[in-house]
């Protein structure tokens, strides 16, 4: 799965549903690029404090949102930051984890007479076919996905064993 930074404001339709005594605080973590916010809160004490626990947690590509619901009573600055930095720390610790590896997209163009050296050299690589097309006057059209590091060896392989006629075209 490729990671990618959320949108500017891709956490706002989550905000909206909620009555005016609901606070949404939200942190996200993407590689180096990370933002967080307090949406209304005094300064640092709700979306830097669920930042810290991402960070804490030693995870990325992460996004947290930490939705509280007033009842009334005043949590003052520090009850704020270890509110919002608990309740991320304690959801971040009990949720399953899973290791994210860049993943690339490739056409491929293959004439008919060299998919039998095509399919197996796709699962060497560990590409996994998402489309085929057929084709009766250009061949089979391709979309697989693998690793982002697996990219270059693949194309390689593929050139080789087809002497240059069956290129991998990176679409994303």
């Amino acid at each position: 799965m490729a990671a990618a930074a959320a949108p500017p404001g891709a956490f706002i339709t989550l905000a909206e549903p909620h009555s005016s005594e609901t606070e949404v605080k939200k942190s996200r973590f993407v590689g180096q690029q990370y933002r967080s916010s307090d949406d209304g809160e005094p300064g640092g004490t709700a979306g830097r404090p669920i930042l810290a626990a991402i960070e804490g947690e030693g995870l990325d590509g992460v996004a947290v949102l930490v939705i509280r619901f007033y009842g009334g009573i005043k949590l003052g600055a520090g009850g704020l930051v270890r509110a919002y930095g608990g309740a991320a720390r304690d959801c971040l610790r009990a949720a399953p984890k899973r290791q994210m590896t860049p993943q690339v997209q490739l056409r491929l163009q293959v004439p008919f007479e060299l998919l039998g050296p095509v399919y197996p050299l796709l699962e060497q690589h560990g590409a996994q076919k998402q489309e085929e097309s057929y084709d009766d006057a250009a061949g089979v059209s391709l979309v697989v996905l693998l690793e982002a590091g697996k990219a270059q060896a693949l194309s390689a392989a593929l050139a080789d064993a087809t002497s240059g006629r069956v290129q991998a075209e990176t679409i994303g």
